[in-house]
């Protein structure tokens, strides 16, 4: 392994004009959508930084994109591989070196390891502990295993990847084609008591009637599909393979969106039989009853007709989210420790943890364990970032203790945020507000206030946007982020603001009259007595105004 070149060397050494290189370098500022001032900083690391080194592995795959690559005319592959990457090991280009290549792997993994781009062609074969894809006498699985571990990046193809993704990050613990394997782990596991997630490769519409047609009791389902989507490929009708939807996506679209609706109305057909047997299912939001009822189905509408009174099955905001965490306050707190120390994020769980009383409530209780064991359960994909729901003074509460640590420089500056799914800062009838039931669910002005608050008071970042989970048209969001930099102006803005994006939801929910949020925003003024006050609704006899009226109108 010789020494790597930089961008810079690799077009010098084939010919190129410094002029040339600096040019190619402004264009290239240009298309990553940056200003004129970064080019200076795009040339001196492209001057620098040694080219990425690439391994390239293949798996189980019969479209031919190394094959392709290599036979392209522009740009030539020479060229791409001698000038653009430094490409370490590719399993077809280096298929007749053998033994001593395969030590060369082993050797650029332990050199370049947590640097280099792990390229994975084709599928993972799992089965048989995947027996059926060997290279240099071991599986593939194998070889993946050895490569990823010291990734950078992992670039994987076909739709089987998603599965493979969660399986490797532990999300789930078993994967399965076939529904009676399926099947069988889930009442395994059922009858011991243990927890397990299963991952079924196929349509879950084939799982649904798999289960009636076997009668097999379910106690609880639900569907997050992209529905929000559904007619641009976020939904994959039953009956056809993914390939073949991606075909009818872009070769016949009438004929997909007729395949969407049919699939669409036997999904639903399957819930409403399951919901007889017993089975609880809510909606999780991502518009999968919308889609059905644009699909013809007009039953699943409360009022028979249409979606204005909402449907006959409960998001899981209206009977879950909703009175159990967002009537309170609760909602996906997100912090990023800028640094990119993994140490910083150790620290800063730590403080989160003892700015939570696990005694309060069970949803602290929840959420102080989460945080305990969030690093134990490698909850960090990419940045070194955590989510933890809090509620508003716990936030609060949370974001103090960080910007302290950042000025005792303890750890390096730190980036709030919140996910739209919040108590407060999205308006969306069809799931965040959902659960507001005086009508008001179907403005769009708790997102609009939420944002122009935040900006009022100094929030780093604001943004108002449209769609996000359900779709454009049917979601207003106002999100912020804020950077700590261990100032104590920052101290005094989020003192401010930090209440101000979550308490005004929890109004918001306590003047449509929830009885958890009415609870949580009278213990927040008698908190904050003397400097801040929310209204509170005057709760009127119901029987008493329909007499009174009754009365007035017989008169």
């Amino acid at each position: 392994m010789q020494k790597r070149e930089s961008l810079l060397e690799a077009y010098l050494k084939r010919g190129f004009s410094r002029r040339s290189f600096i040019k190619g370098c402004v264009t290239l500022t240009s298309l990553m959508g940056l200003s004129m001032d970064m080019v200076g900083k795009v040339v001196e690391a492209a001057e620098n930084t040694p080219l990425p080194v690439v391994i390239w592995i293949h798996g189980h795959e019969c479209t031919g994109c190394d094959e392709s690559f290599i036979r392209s005319a522009s740009p030539l592959a020479s060229d791409l591989v001698l000038t653009s990457i430094a490409l370490e090991y590719d399993h077809l280009l280096s298929a007749a070196c053998g033994a001593p290549f395969e030590a060369h792997l082993d050797a650029t993994i332990q050199k370049y390891y947590g640097s280099y781009i792990l390229c994975v062609e084709g599928a993972v074969s799992t089965k048989d502990n995947g027996v059926y894809c060997m290279s240099g006498g071991h599986t593939f699985t194998h070889l993946l295993e050895k490569a990823a571990r010291g990734a950078a990046a992992i670039i994987a193809e076909v739709d089987y990847s998603r599965i493979e993704t969660r399986y490797q990050q532990g999300w789930v613990s078993k994967v399965s084609d076939d529904l009676k394997t399926c099947v069988q782990w889930a009442q395994e596991a059922q009858k011991e008591g243990k927890p397990l997630a299963i991952a079924y490769h196929g349509n879950v519409v084939d799982l649904l009637h798999y289960l009636i047609n076997n009668n097999i009791h379910v106690d609880l389902l639900s569907d997050q599909t992209s529905c929000h989507a559904v007619y641009e490929g976020g939904y994959c009708p039953v009956g056809i393979s993914f390939a073949e939807r991606t075909r009818l996506l872009a070769e016949d679209h009438e004929a997909f969106k007729a395949a969407v609706d049919a699939s669409l109305k036997s999904h639903i057909a399957a819930i409403d039989e399951l919901s007889k047997r017993g089975t609880y299912f809510f909606d999780y939001g991502n518009s999968f009853l919308k889609a059905v009822y644009d699909a013809g189905v007009k039953s699943i509408c409360k009022n028979g007709e249409n979606e204005k009174d909402g449907f006959v099955y409960p998001s899981y905001v209206e009977d879950i989210l909703g009175p159990q965490l967002f009537d309170y306050g609760y909602g996906p707190f997100r912090w990023v420790c800028l640094s990119g120390k993994p140490e910083d994020l150790d620290k800063t769980d730590a403080a989160a943890m003892d700015c939570i009383d696990p005694t309060r409530r069970y949803q602290d209780r929840d959420n102080w364990v989460w945080v305990r064991d969030a690093k134990k359960n490698k909850m960090v994909v990419g940045t070194q970032a955590r989510i933890l729901y809090q509620d508003a003074m716990g936030r609060l509460k949370i974001a103090l203790r960080f910007n302290e640590m950042v000025r005792n420089g303890e750890i390096g500056p730190v980036m709030l945020g919140r996910d739209h799914h919040d108590t407060g800062g999205t308006d969306s009838p069809f799931r965040e507000t959902s659960n507001i039931k005086d009508g008001s669910n179907i403005m769009a002005d708790m997102a609009t206030q939420c944002f122009a608050g935040n900006a009022a008071r100094g929030m780093s970042l604001i943004a108002l946007h449209n769609g996000g989970g359900v779709g454009v048209g049917k979601s207003i969001n106002g999100g912020f982020g804020m950077v700590l930099d261990g100032s104590e102006r920052v101290d005094k803005i989020l003192s401010s603001a930090m209440p101000w994006d979550t308490m005004g939801g929890v109004a918001r929910r306590a003047w449509a009259r929830n009885e958890n949020a009415i609870e949580t925003c009278l213990a927040y003024n008698r908190d904050n007595e003397g400097t801040d006050c929310i209204t509170i609704p005057h709760l009127a006899d119901d029987a008493l105004v329909r007499e009174t009226v009754l009365n007035a109108l017989k008169d």
